[in-house]
């Protein structure tokens, strides 16, 4: 009588698992990129000058992030916005605002920290992260000025619909009351985007013209470690981003 095991054995003795592991790496297997291809990245936003007094103004937005980790984690960040090219004011003042908004999810949780979902804090564009740029008349447009952050300003816990009002800008005053600062997110799913806007006042000659800002978002793990290391096999199974060649 014949006896076939799970593993394959035919002669009655059980054989138990065989692992099998190839002698030669095997290049093709990797991907071309790395596995945290989508976690940074850096783009040019090309905004015009918008006229303040227009009720409707659109924002000029990119997409920077996207990260589908499989399993929560402890993220860390970094912003930075730098000015490229853009016109002179004259009469008054020229503002650039940039804005990024984040949605993050973990199981079957969403949560959105953009424009979207701030109207109910009596501002209409709280975004995850602001900068503001501002120059003129007197100086020229400064160009290459840059600024950077790793951590942003809580909300107020507090909402009041009538006066007096909370500081929404998270600086509250007395300094006792001062909203949190968060230098972390928790994050299983993250999507990252990014909003310019240029306006100045009426008669601005600046207005119709172009402002380019350089924008860019980075985010990694506070501890990395990933399940593919531990597989057994070729380098290219276990680090599919070449990360043993790293300097």
């Amino acid at each position: 009588m014949i006896y076939d095991d799970d593993d394959g054995q035919i002669d009655g003795d059980f054989a138990g698992s065989v692992n099998f592991t190839p002698n030669t790496a095997q290049p093709w297997l990797r991907s071309g990129m790395p596995p945290w291809h989508l976690w940074g990245n850096s783009q040019t936003l090309i905004t015009p000058v918008q006229s303040s007094a227009i009720a409707q103004r659109p924002y000029t937005q990119g997409q920077l992030v996207k990260v589908a980790y499989k399993r929560p984690q402890t993220w860390h960040w970094l912003f930075s916005a730098k000015l490229i090219d853009g016109p002179n004011s004259s009469a008054n003042s020229v503002q650039l605002e940039v804005s990024f908004d984040l949605v993050i999810g973990v199981g079957r949780s969403v949560i959105r920290m953009d424009a979207e979902n701030s109207a109910a804090n009596g501002n209409l564009n709280q975004a995850f992260e602001s900068y503001f740029f501002q120059w003129g008349p007197l100086a020229p447009f400064p160009r290459a000025a840059q600024t950077w952050t790793s951590e942003v300003v809580a909300p107020p816990r507090i909402l009041r619909t009538d006066p007096p009002f909370e500081n929404l800008t998270g600086n509250a005053v007395p300094p006792a009351q001062s909203a949190s600062t968060i230098d972390r997110i928790v994050a299983q799913d993250i999507q990252l985007n990014c909003r310019v806007l240029a306006l100045a006042q009426p008669g601005n000659t600046a207005i119709g013209q172009n402002v380019s800002v350089e924008v860019s978002a980075a985010f990694a793990p506070v501890t990395h470690v990933r399940p593919d290391w531990y597989r057994k096999g070729p380098p290219e199974i276990a680090f599919a981003g070449d990360e043993i060649e790293g300097r």
